[in-house]
């Protein structure tokens, strides 16, 4: 069984900032691939939950990945 090198696989972002993934019309795509390693496949988001000294004891979620 063979598996594709890391390197491999592209990873692109658009620029100009769309946010319907069906319409790839007037988008600038730039590669990203500084100081990426590895990707996880993952279904659903990935969040910080960090209780700052600011937030009064609460925590703020954050939406990482």
């Amino acid at each position: 069984m063979a598996f594709n090198l890391n390197y491999k696989n592209k990873f692109e972002i658009d620029t100009k900032g769309n946010l319907d993934p069906n319409s790839t019309t007037g988008a600038e795509f730039v590669p990203i691939a500084a100081g990426i390693s590895t990707v996880t496949p993952a279904p659903g988001d990935t969040t910080d939950n960090t209780a700052y000294y600011n937030g009064g004891g609460f925590a703020s979620t954050d939406v990482t990945g």
